[in-house]
């Protein structure tokens, strides 16, 4: 059982992540930051979360659980959770990660010119 889900990234992904471990009665709180207001004070409404968080850096402070659920293109500057204690368990649900790891696996192999 986790104590606080710091989850940066309301949306789909990141609600869905957060309420399945609600539903399943492993988390006891969520704290939720998006970019969009709108969309953390919706996920708040819809009880996806219990606090919104004015930044990402609040939202993961105090967290043992963090989950980054924002576009490939925003987890370079999303990513920064140092505020999370040190032994958070960090995930992230960039999907795409993997294709460029097996593009440039393939380039050092050789199968790319």
């Amino acid at each position: 059982m986790f104590e606080q889900l710091g989850l940066i990234g309301c949306g789909l992904m990141g609600g869905s992540f957060a309420l399945a471990l609600k539903r399943a009665g492993l988390v006891k709180r969520v704290v939720g930051y998006s970019k969009s207001p709108s969309t953390t004070e919706r996920a708040r409404q819809m009880g996806v979360i219990d606090v919104e968080a004015p930044s990402a850096l609040l939202a993961v402070s105090g967290a043992d659980l963090v989950l980054l659920a924002v576009p490939v293109a925003a987890t370079g500057t999303a990513s920064n959770t140092k505020s999370a204690p040190e032994t958070a368990n960090r995930a992230d649900g960039a999907s795409t990660s993997i294709t460029p790891i097996w593009r440039a696996r393939s380039v050092v192999e050789g199968d790319l010119l």
